[in-house]
């Protein structure tokens, strides 16, 4: 069997902002989208053109994004943090870059005592995306940990 955890954003109506968005930034396909109004059934008014699900996938990235009904309480204190491992330097700067026009840098791009140049960014729907590229591998770095307690 295989299988995979897959992020799923639910959003206060700006689904659709966020799905344009994250194929702006990441390059991310559609895969499925949906609109309340779609299966056909009954919708609450107001409801006819949010996302009741979207699909969106790269080679590295998936995520699912869906609007709440204006019935539902979406918390605004909700917070989500996801990681990124990246393998080059370059695509690290561009996603940042990218993500920082439109987001709040919560921390700049720089090297850490892991062993990995790391930066953070809150992009204008709450999601905070770590990107982290690994440059010195994990066993080397825990080893030298050992030898310095």
């Amino acid at each position: 069997m295989s299988s995979a955890a897959i992020p799923h954003l639910l959003l206060a109506g700006n689904g659709q902002k966020a799905v344009d968005y994250y194929q702006g930034v990441f390059g991310l396909k559609t895969i499925s989208l949906l609109r309340y109004s779609d299966p056909g059934f009954e919708v609450e008014p107001g409801t006819e053109d949010l996302l009741l699900h979207a699909h969106l996938k790269s080679d590295d990235i998936e995520l699912m994004v869906s609007d709440a009904r204006p019935s539902d309480e979406v918390p605004v204190e909700t917070f989500i943090s996801l990681t990124l491992t990246i393998d080059e330097l370059t695509e690290q700067k561009e996603l940042y870059d990218k993500l920082a026009a439109s987001g709040e840098v919560v921390m700049d791009l720089s090297d850490t005592f892991w062993g990995a140049t790391y930066g953070a960014v809150r992009d204008p729907f709450g999601v905070t995306w770590n990107l982290n590229c690994q440059r010195v591998p994990m066993d080397e770095l825990m080893e030298s940990f050992k030898q310095q307690s």
